[in-house]
């Protein structure tokens, strides 16, 4: 018997063994994600589970798979999961900059690297907070999955087995049909005196009305308010492209929520955010956006696809776009210069915006056709620049820069552009462009020319389809260069400088 017992007991113990060796090779089986990832300024070597993310069962793919952070929580990128479920997903600059989801009625904000964030306008602690986290040269925000979702009225789950977030919407419930009331008597009340009721006191402050009219490839529409406004903000959202209006402190209840427009408008929608009334130009194939104010203060006028008048145009350039891409922008300061105290001095994308707008206004006048990646102070990714540009089918691809090193000494005026790039189709060469733009920036900005440098791996030449460059217009680590840079006289002398390049490069052109 003690034969018996013992021999069981060895068959079951190798049994154990077995099935232990099993679960620890389909655990081992599981696929990873190993990366270099930034977040918090500084890079991290990340290595956790690959996670996969259904949304109804549909599998949502993202340049940045799911993170979990140090406290165990999930990021997810925000734009691929959520607009996959109707939601819009916005960037609205700022101290700090927020990103925005909306969905039906809900409007979630965030804020990047804050716990706190800002549900219909309530502040509502989070478990982890948004990050902006760049991979392999794309950078994408990241936000807590399970928070966003919940508060948006989906449902949540992890499957272990299969290492997936399911995300789920409701189903819509069926209306319960309402039983027809059995009559009762009517009784007759005895009359009492009537009470005028108390109106409800108007906003101080409204939109009125919104309106809006399309001719001949022209857009106008106008926002009709009850009080003057002495300012507003303004700004481009591109990738889809939209123009937003934010009115501060207006109501606008009292208009429609989404209006159904025409050929060049797809729709106009409104809200609110912080304490501003939203509105929310949906457009198509936009070309240029312009806003002007009333005399009277009381009404908004937004002109679409209406070009600035053209002075002293000289030639036709055609129909040839060229993407004009500032560098950097909204939570992106780029390089910066610092004084001999540590304060800032001047951060790049300071620098970058202010030519690249004028280095627009002087194509414009010429006769050039171009378009923005960005026209305002936000973050626009690398790989939204470079879609954009991809998307319009540009001719010509001119990002515009600051240069720095770790010596303060390194000066001078360089363009990068892309060696073994064929555009033999474009007639133009990014050697070409780069070789037109350094004709005039150095001169202009009285810097060393430090020639043409190899820039095949930088992902905006690198990504792009067309001729491409990135021009260093200075060292804004280097004083010298970094008064140039400051200064606004040799800002609009630069632009002038890089606008002749584009120009010259232009009348090459064949695609």
């Amino acid at each position: 018997m003690k034969k018996i017992t013992a021999v069981f007991m060895s068959l079951l113990l190798i049994c154990l063994t077995i099935c232990a060796n099993f679960l620890i090779n389909v655990n081992a089986a599981a696929p990873m994600f190993s990366a270099q990832l930034a977040y918090d300024g500084q890079v991290h070597d990340y290595y956790g589970t690959y996670f996969n993310v259904f949304v109804d069962d549909e599998k949502i793919e993202s340049p940045i798979p799911p993170v979990v952070l140090s406290n165990g929580r999930s990021i997810v990128s925000v734009r691929e999961i959520f607009e996959s479920v109707g939601a819009d997903v916005l960037w609205t600059a700022g101290e700090p900059s927020r990103v925005l989801i909306c969905r039906d009625a809900d409007i979630v904000s965030l804020a990047l690297d804050d716990d706190i964030a800002l549900v219909n306008g309530k502040e509502v602690k989070m478990d982890a907070e948004a990050k902006l986290v760049a991979y392999n040269g794309i950078g994408k925000t990241m936000v807590p999955v399970r928070f966003v979702a919940q508060t948006l009225g989906m449902d949540v789950d992890y499957v272990e087995k299969s290492n997936s977030i399911l995300i789920n919407t409701p189903p819509t419930p069926t209306p319960t049909p309402t039983p027809t009331p059995t009559p009762t008597p009517t009784v007759k009340p005895t009359a009492k005196p009537t009470t005028k009721p108390t109106a409800t006191p108007k906003p101080l402050k409204s939109v009125d009305a919104i309106s809006y009219a399309e001719f001949e490839g022209k857009v106008t529409v106008q926002i009709a308010l009850s009080h003057p406004i002495d300012d507003y903000d303004r700004f481009l959202l591109t990738d889809p492209e939209r123009v937003v209006v934010d009115l501060k402190g207006y109501d606008i209840s009292g208009v429609s929520s989404v209006y159904r427009v025409g050929t060049f408008v797809s729709q106009i929608r409104t809200g609110t955010y912080n304490d501003c009334a939203r509105i929310v130009i949906d457009t198509f194939d936009l070309d240029t956006y312009n806003t002007s104010l009333s005399k009277d203060k009381k009404t908004i006028t937004v002109r679409l696809n209406e070009l600035v008048k053209e002075i002293d145009k000289k030639q036709d350039f055609g129909d040839y776009k060229v993407v004009l891409d500032p560098g950097h922008g909204g939570s992106d300061p780029g390089a910066i210069g610092y004084n001999e105290d540590g304060t800032i001095a001047l951060q790049e994308k300071d620098v970058t915006l202010p030519i690249s707008n004028m280095v627009y206004k002087i194509l414009r006048e010429n006769g050039v056709k171009v378009y923005y990646t960005r026209n305002t102070d936000v973050y626009v990714t690398l790989g939204d620049r470079v879609g954009f540009a991809n998307r319009i089918d540009a001719s010509l691809f001119v990002s515009i820069h600051c240069n720095a090193f770790t010596s303060d000494d390194v000066n001078g005026t360089l363009v990068m552009h892309h060696t073994t790039k064929d555009t033999t189709e474009y007639g133009v060469s990014g050697k070409d462009l780069a070789n037109n733009i350094l004709k005039y920036l150095p001169d202009a900005l009285g810097t060393q020319d430090s020639g043409r440098t190899d820039g095949s791996a930088m992902y905006v030449i690198r990504k792009t389809n067309m001729p491409s460059v990135i021009v260093e217009t200075a060292f804004i680590t280097n004083e010298d260069d970094r008064e140039k840079l400051a200064d606004k006289k040799l800002q609009e002398k630069a632009a002038e400088a890089i606008a002749k390049g584009i120009m010259d490069s232009v009348k090459k052109l064949k695609k």
